[in-house]
């Protein structure tokens, strides 16, 4: 690398440089990799120099104890949101109570109430701001996020002052924002920048209506499909944020109004919006016709596989409402949203590049495994000892082609022999018949064999650690997602890197992939799939077996009906046919050599 922090890769200049161990909860990763793509060394320095440069000034305002701005703005809006949290959880609680009519126009009369004195604390401090006049109550507030953050921040500095205008901008929009919300009106900029749901309020008597309107019905559809079949909180918030997205395009309506028009402008009005409005300085704070009305470009637009699965919540909810009889005549099965090149986004994914990719993988699991103590003298990662699954599980997928969390949720019991032959048992079930894992679909129910390679590098040594130890999972430090349920999150994170914001800063922090394979958006651990599905093509492999190695489709191959251990055998001779062209074995050693 040398002290230029350059390197060059496939003919490209890249800027890579380390990350000092005091930085690390800013960057989040032990080395900064951004390509210049150029090829002319001249023209590459010029922007090296420039990046190190600035990372030089980031170090020295971190030692010296200056607090960056995206610290100061994250801490401000976190309170902001906390406060307007507490403000809904409130209001929740009145909900809930059962009132008479008499009760419901003194609770409307004491929301009016509460939106006139939470505007008058909003018009009070923008008087004062206007004549640069203190406010106590912001300056409390100041010092109190100072404190519980651990900024170093003087009073006399512009920094400070900085903050404090920051604060006192948060403070007017809560109190402008809970405003509005106290008399149920949840179009408030910040409200729709964020998707904020609104939770259901009493907020003036109750008008009859012939047929309801879209919003009313959310809830109740969300009902019906958890009841069809248990959801987890996560997919029946996605469900709920893609539906009030639609009302919000087409207009909140009576569900009878809804017609094919309405279904052509929410698709139109999708393909022009942007990806993340809420994280973005441009679109933040701005509603949807703003959003609309605004140059949006290409690159700053949603993916059309987010549009389509998307598009497929809204079919669903129109046929609901059909089969419920709100809407006899909505028709969207006939309007189809169309992706340019007829893939799924996952499908778009590249595959790696045989065998430079693959080989920088090999050297970037051998760096992962050591570091330099205080003396200089490389040590074993004692991250890598504990986390063996960021070893093991790239290899796994790209020498038998496992789909990330069918790597990631392997048992001990899912490693087994058929007729000499090592497998891995791909299903749902442990072995009392308990179903603690998932599968994509019924199609992805398999047994694959292992490559040899694998076999070479230590895996059954490492396999027969994990049974020793008696962990059910061999990946057991993998902990399931609250939300979810997989297994996957924290690995994924570490492997692809983090695609939005971090806490501190806007700085995308880079993965694995990224630091030591290839900063090509359009690879990912996916890239792995299409990899070992690509080696295999390269083979004179039928059609129907390679769907099954991949988990695409069930294993009748062409029309020929085999045993157990004959399939078992005609997969292990496929998959051990795959040759890279990469020492796997010379560059990673065996696993009992680091253990």
């Amino acid at each position: 690398m040398g002290a230029t922090h350059v390197i060059q890769r496939g003919g490209i200049y890249h800027f890579r440089r380390a990350v000092p161990s005091d930085l690390l909860h800013l960057i989040g990763r032990t080395e900064i990799w951004k390509s210049t793509n150029s090829r002319r060394h001249h023209d590459a320095m010029i922007l090296v120099r420039r990046w190190s440069a600035a990372f030089d000034q980031l170090i020295f305002q971190v030692r010296s104890g200056f607090v960056l701005d995206a610290e100061i703005k994250f801490a401000v809006s976190d309170f902001l949101r906390i406060m307007l949290e507490g403000f809904e959880a409130r209001r929740a609680k009145w909900a809930e109570r059962d009132l008479n009519a008499e009760e419901l126009a003194k609770t409307y009369e004491e929301k009016q109430q509460s939106r006139l004195m939470a505007l008058d604390r909003a018009q009070n401090l923008r008087m004062k701001l206007a004549v640069s006049q203190e406010d106590s109550t912001v300056t409390r507030l100041t010092d109190y996020l100072i404190r519980t953050h651990g900024f170093k921040l003087a009073p006399d500095t512009d920094q400070y002052r900085e903050m404090r205008r920051e604060v006192a901008a948060e403070y007017i929009t809560m109190w402008e924002t809970e405003a509005e919300r106290a008399v149920g009106n949840y179009d408030t900029p910040y409200d729709l920048a964020r998707r904020i749901n609104a939770i259901a309020d009493i907020t003036s008597p109750p008008v009859e209506s012939e047929t309801p309107v879209l919003s009313e019905l959310i809830e109740p559809y969300l009902i019906a499909k958890n009841a069809e079949k248990k959801l987890q909180p996560q997919t029946i918030s996605d469900k709920r944020r893609a539906i009030q997205q639609f009302v919000l395009i087409v207009e909140d309506k009576p569900t009878g109004q809804l017609i094919a028009g309405d279904i052509h402008r929410y698709l139109d009005a999708m393909r022009k919006l942007p990806a993340s409005p809420a994280t973005s300085d441009k679109f933040k704070d701005k509603t949807i016709p703003e959003m609309l009305a605004m140059a949006v470009e290409d690159s700053e637009r949603q993916a059309e596989g987010t549009i389509d699965k998307k598009y497929k919540e809204i079919k669903t909810f129109c046929r609901w409402l059909k089969s419920n009889k709100h809407n006899p005549d909505v028709v969207t099965d006939e309007i189809r949203f169309v992706i340019s090149d007829g893939q799924k986004a996952s499908d778009k994914k590249n595959a790696y590049e045989v065998p430079v990719d693959l080989e920088m993988m090999a050297i970037g699991l051998v760096a992962v495994r050591i570091k330099f103590n205080k003396k200089g003298v490389v040590v074993p990662n004692k991250t890598f000892l504990d986390r063996p699954e960021r070893h093991w599980v790239p290899l796994l997928a790209t020498f038998s082609g496992f789909r990330l969390e069918e790597a990631c949720q392997l048992l001990t019991t899912d490693i087994i022999k058929i007729d000499g032959i090592w497998c891995a048992n791909c299903d749902w079930y442990d072995d009392n018949g308990n179903a603690v894992k998932r599968l994509k679909n019924i199609n992805a129910k398999r047994i694959q064999p292992l490559h040899q390679t694998l076999l070479d590098l230590g895996f059954l040594e490492f396999w027969n650690q994990m049974k020793v130890a008696k962990h059910e999972r061999l990946f057991h430090r993998l902990t399931p997602n609250k939300t979810t349920g997989k297994l996957q999150a924290n690995f994924a994170s570490w492997y692809n890197g983090h695609n939005g914001l971090t806490d501190y800063n806007k700085l995308k922090a880079p993965g694995f992939e990224r630091i030591f394979i290839d900063d090509d958006p359009l690879k990912s651990f996916h890239s792995t799939r299409h990899t070992f599905c690509t080696a295999l093509g390269h083979t004179d492999i039928n059609d129907r077996m390679l769907s099954d190695l991949m988990g695409h489709s069930k294993a009748t191959i062409a029309g020929k009906t085999y045993t157990k251990e004959q399939l078992i055998k005609a997969k292990a001779e496929e998959i051990n046919g795959i040759d890279y062209g990469v020492d796997f074995v010379g560059i990673l050693g065996h696993w009992d050599d680091w253990h």
